[in-house]
């Protein structure tokens, strides 16, 4: 059973061992939100289905809105992809050149926002119906605003290319 907008499926592919935390259910995300890494791995001819088997996914799931993976293969795809493309900024560039009009976890906050703060306001409340593995906090001020993230746990490998994905998107 998942909270912010989840339903526990059949189409789950876990890895408890991997992100266990003793008082939260796994972190889930939707595998379909992997759709703009791999435009960019297929731009230039290469076939994204060996590297997502790699880190045990599938384009079938990709493919599938409603499946969910645990996180650290979504995370394990983007470093995958990121090293065979000899691309270090990979998720930079999956930020800065991806049209996200109709990516599903920002479509309607662009379509309906003016502004960045609207934008993001929508965006973070609308991201828990794709991953339950982040949360965020957006502090606007008079002077300096913050855009926070919180995993709720440390992943074993470092997410680069996923934060570069957000550090571009915004």
């Amino acid at each position: 059973q998942m909270t912010g907008g989840f339903a526990h499926t059949q189409r789950t592919l876990t890895h408890s061992q991997e992100c266990s935390l003793p008082d939260r259910p796994a972190p889930l995300i939707r595998v379909a939100t992997l759709a703009p890494f791999l435009a960019q791995i297929a731009a230039p001819g290469q076939d994204p289905d060996p590297l997502l088997r790699q880190a045990g996914l599938s384009s079938a799931l990709v493919d599938d809105p409603e499946a969910l993976a645990t996180a650290p293969p979504i995370y394990r795809f983007t470093e995958i992809a990121a090293a065979a493309l000899a691309e270090p900024r990979l998720g930079l560039r999956v930020g800065l050149l991806q049209d996200f009009s109709q990516w599903p976890p920002t479509r309607d906050a662009l379509k309906e926002s003016h502004t960045l703060v609207e934008f993001l306001t929508r965006f973070l409340l609308s991201v828990r119906q794709f991953a339950s593995s982040v949360s965020y906090t957006l502090e606007i001020g008079d002077k300096i605003s913050r855009l926070h993230q919180d995993r709720g746990f440390m992943p074993q490998e470092t997410p680069a290319q996923v934060d570069g994905m957000g550090v571009g998107l915004v």
